[in-house]
């Protein structure tokens, strides 16, 4: 009797757990006759099986995750979101409900939403191509709102879960070249050289970085060795920008404008990049000449004195125009604009002696004085002297006029006065 109760029992459980097995999947029919449907496009009948499904198994998440997709591709975003909220609290570490949150909010325009759970998708996927890919889409969002910090974080994130990954290795070295990260640049590319090497139609932007960065850590022969595997196509003109010629260039323009301090400063770096510039020693000699001229009182005594006993108009004036050099070397400013006022009443009233006269106020600090005379040529000019509109930059930051002297470098960004110009931008940030 009793091995006759203990066989029912063990029927009763067994037929009980069967049953229960069999209601554990009462919604998979539905489920797999939504997918089909959804595939086919009918999104309606989709969702109406989802539901189904959902009602035999409520706590299925993936169920939910179809249905949300179903919405999704019907346009009723709305449904789909609230499908997602649901399955979340089912199953928060889903990631492809995050993904498809974040392309239900790039769709309608709600990208600073869509970034954040694009971030909660790269940080739920197992994939880590998936996560990859996710995590490019954060990163160009950041570089194309100009937050190149933020963008960098991200590409962090990237380089330490593929640092052999050549794609994700470059946006790395170029967002870190970006926020000055120079070491880093160097020890991401130095370990890939050889894999790097055997791609030869990348290479040259690798090195290109490379060089970069090598460049503003100061070590100018190593810069010279990488953008020497870089001189191709649009880079050649980049690299052309770091040569000492270039910074030569700079400080000539500098020293026109009598910035001594900054002209030796932009030498020193062109020096440091070439030795022996023959352009580098005149500009030096220049410089000399100028602080020698400060102190040598004869030039200016004996000038004065031929100028009073010269009759020869054209001896006379080039006299005046060496004196009024030798003042301005001297900072001898109000003797410098006097004899300016006197060759412009007695020979002519030329561009170089205008360009004088504004100098001498900007050099005594009368800044206003010497915008009116720049404004004047201005106007009266056909075609704008750039010398003059640099000249109008330079006042404007003097007189703190930020706004202005940012307007008019950047006009200068499109002439001979480029880099210059760039220069004293990044300095009014």
């Amino acid at each position: 009797m009793k091995n006759i109760i203990f066989i029912l029992v063990i029927a009763f459980f067994s037929a009980f757990s069967a049953k229960a097995q069999y209601h554990k999947h009462d919604g998979l029919p539905h489920y797999v006759d939504a997918e089909n449907l959804r595939k086919q496009g009918q999104f309606q009948k989709a969702v109406a099986e989802y539901d189904k499904a959902l009602r035999n198994e409520p706590s299925n998440h993936n169920y939910l995750y179809g249905k949300a997709l179903a919405e999704f591709q019907s346009r009723n975003s709305e449904s789909s979101i609230n499908s997602l909220v649901s399955l979340f609290k089912l199953k928060n570490d889903f990631a492809p409900a995050y993904l498809l949150l974040a392309q239900i909010y790039q769709q309608t325009g709600e990208f600073d939403k869509a970034i954040v759970f694009y971030d909660s998708a790269a940080k739920y996927e197992s994939n880590v191509e998936n996560k990859l890919k996710y995590k490019l889409i954060i990163t160009n969002k950041y570089i194309k709102d100009n937050n190149f910090k933020i963008a960098f974080e991200k590409a962090q994130d990237m380089f330490r879960l593929a640092p052999k990954d050549l794609k994700i290795v470059y946006y790395y070295a170029r967002l870190a070249n970006v926020n000055a990260h120079y070491q880093e640049v160097v020890n991401a590319i130095l370990p890939l050289d050889a894999i790097i090497k055997a791609n030869p139609a990348e290479m040259p932007k690798y090195f290109y970085e490379l060089g970069f960065a090598y460049f503003h850590l100061g070590e100018y022969a190593k810069a010279s060795q990488a953008w020497d595997k870089a001189k191709t196509g649009e880079f050649i003109p980049k690299i052309e920008r770091f040569s000492g010629k270039h910074f030569i260039t700079i400080a000539t323009a500098y020293y026109k404008f009598r910035d001594d301090k900054e002209a030796l400063h932009y030498l020193d770096i062109a020096e440091k990049i070439q030795k022996d510039i023959v352009d580098s020693h005149l500009l030096r000699a220049q410089i000399s000449k100028r602080e020698s001229s400060k102190k040598n009182k004869e030039i200016k005594q004996h000038l004065e004195a031929l100028i009073v006993s010269e009759a020869n108009p054209t001896k006379k004036e080039k006299y005046m125009l060496d004196l009024i050099e030798i003042y301005m070397d001297s900072e001898d400013y109000e003797h410098c604009l006097k004899t300016i006022a006197t060759a412009q009443k007695e020979f002519s009233d030329d561009l170089k002696l205008k360009f004088s006269k504004a100098m001498a106020y900007y050099k005594k600090g009368d800044y206003k004085e010497s915008e009116a005379v720049i404004q004047d040529v201005l106007k009266n000019s056909g075609n704008p002297q750039l010398d003059f509109v640099l000249f109008s930059a330079f006042n404007a930051k003097k007189m703190n006029n930020i706004p202005l002297a940012k307007q008019v470098f950047t006009r200068l960004l499109k002439s001979p006065y480029r880099s210059l110009a760039e220069i004293e931008l990044k300095s009014l940030k």
